[in-house]
């Protein structure tokens, strides 16, 4: 098995790595820049200004350029890895980014045999041809055609075999083995031109034809969501056109038959997912304007043959001696792995509040990109030890998120007094708190009685002083 690398578009231009000490996750967020003064760079700097640019802004932000970082980790999700970090043009979409991380990855780890996993973002025909032929190894759910809907509706519920990763998961997972072909307009090099010239015309593309292993999944609770989901959609439908047909010729905009077929228009678009399920009659006569509606039981039958049904495709061999079910299930268990992964990037967009910051010139762009890899490395470290450790585990500090809210409250009072003198006072410490600087190495400084030290700033008057508290929080 090669080691594994997966990418991860959720969010962004999500790039993750991973498997047994290699990069797994690459996840991406955005840093904005208000464009301020642009005069002062390094050298290095005229890279970073090509790359700033307007693009699709996930803090609802369209009016600031921005970059985009992707962050790689350890094999499990914990640890992210500086040296396979990178940034990208603020408009790069999800899906052209995949290709390029990998070759990155492969220069830095100088090794092929990377498995990228991804979300349906990342598995274009085109990437998963470019991996391939960059000897790379992918995985990750198949956005699906209509053809392909109509296939996997169309598998025998009996073939599908249980999966042994339902033991662990707590949920029945089934599977069946396919292989799924694709096909790619690849851009011809200008030297292999003139060998296909035909008729006087020199080709620049063709057509590459190429398949993969693919997993048809069927998880059971997930077709009861659908199912729920489906009927929930179509009662929503069936409502508003029930609220068309109670104001049907009454006022200005119901009384009006174009904006009345216009407005139907918009909900047969608004509810496209079951638009086939529901169909309306709309009709006008002798200045009445009729509607009506009904369910199609038949189409709603055939929207249920893939409830619960997803693909996952992969251009891995099976092992030797490995059978297709053991195959399809690692496949399962090596997608849902990516829990490390989207955990490491909501402690960089939540736990941690650094996002959204805006900066004012571009060489602020890579500290901003170090600061924020460094604590969360810090803070990944931590959460990682935290878990490690039993007495940590049993006083309920078992993540980096709970060490840093046992700190929330701690103070320390400072008074300066009238002759020239500060007085600090430290709050007692809790249990926790205690257990967290025996575990750093830290004495504990018990109850103590009010330190009193030699003002260090000028004395206020007689008469008046002055309370300074600092509170130590994350």
């Amino acid at each position: 098995m090669p080691k594994l690398v997966s990418v991860d578009l959720v969010a962004g231009i999500h790039c993750t790595n991973g498997a047994s000490g290699l990069p797994r996750t690459p996840t991406s967020w955005r840093i904005h820049t208000a464009g301020g003064d642009w005069s002062v760079r390094p050298q290095n700097i005229e890279k970073i200004r090509e790359m700033v640019d307007f693009g699709y802004s996930r803090d609802h932000r369209s009016d600031k350029p921005q970059v985009v970082f992707a962050l790689s980790t350890t094999a499990d999700g914990e640890v992210p890895l500086p040296g396979a970090c990178g940034m990208y043009k603020g408009n790069t979409q999800d899906v052209n980014t995949p290709v390029e991380h990998v070759r990155r990855l492969q220069a830095t780890f100088r090794r092929t045999d990377l498995l990228v996993t991804g979300d349906r973002a990342m598995q274009s025909a085109e990437n998963m041809l470019l991996i391939s032929q960059a000897h790379g190894r992918f995985l990750g759910p198949l956005k699906l055609t209509d053809a392909q809907k109509r296939y996997i509706a169309s598998i025998p519920e009996r073939e599908f075999l249980w999966l042994c990763y339902s033991e662990q998961a707590g949920r029945t997972y089934r599977a069946v083995f396919r292989c799924f072909w694709f096909k790619v307009k690849e851009e011809i090099a200008p030297t292999a031109r003139r060998r296909r010239r035909r008729r006087g015309r020199l080709p620049r593309y063709r057509e590459v034809r190429f398949w993969m292993r693919a997993a048809v999944l069927l998880d059971e609770d997930k077709r009861q969501r659908d199912a729920a989901q489906r009927e929930r959609k179509i009662q929503e439908y069936e409502s508003e056109l029930d609220f068309c047909i109670a104001h049907l010729n009454k006022g200005q905009y119901y009384g009006d038959p174009k904006w009345v077929a216009e407005h139907l228009r918009s909900l047969e678009e608004q509810y496209k997912a079951v638009s086939e399920c529901v169909h309306y009659h709309f009709v006008q006569q002798e200045e009445q304007m009729r509607l009506t509606y009904w369910r199609d039981e038949q189409a709603i039958a055939r929207a249920a043959r893939l409830d619960g049904k997803w693909v996952l495709v992969s251009n891995q061999p099976l092992a030797s001696g490995q059978s297709q079910q053991e195959y399809m299930d690692w496949m399962l268990r090596t997608y849902k792995a990516h829990a490390g992964v989207e955990r490491r990037m909501r402690n960089l967009k939540s736990d941690l509040p650094i996002r959204p910051l805006y900066v004012h010139r571009d060489d602020h762009i890579t500290g901003l990109c170090f600061a924020s890899l460094l604590a969360l490395t810090l803070y990944a470290l931590l959460e990682r030890d935290c878990k490690r450790s039993a007495e940590l585990v049993a006083a309920d500090l078992d993540s980096a998120l709970k060490v840093l809210w046992a700190w929330w409250g701690y103070s320390v009072a400072g008074i300066e007094m009238p002759p020239g003198y500060e007085v600090l006072w430290e709050d007692t410490l809790t249990e926790q708190q205690r257990l967290i600087l025996t575990m750093l190495g830290i004495p504990d400084p018990g109850t103590r009685l009010p330190d009193v030290r030699q003002a260090t700033k000028k004395p206020v008057e007689a008469g008046a002083s002055r309370l300074r508290s600092m509170i130590c929080h994350h």
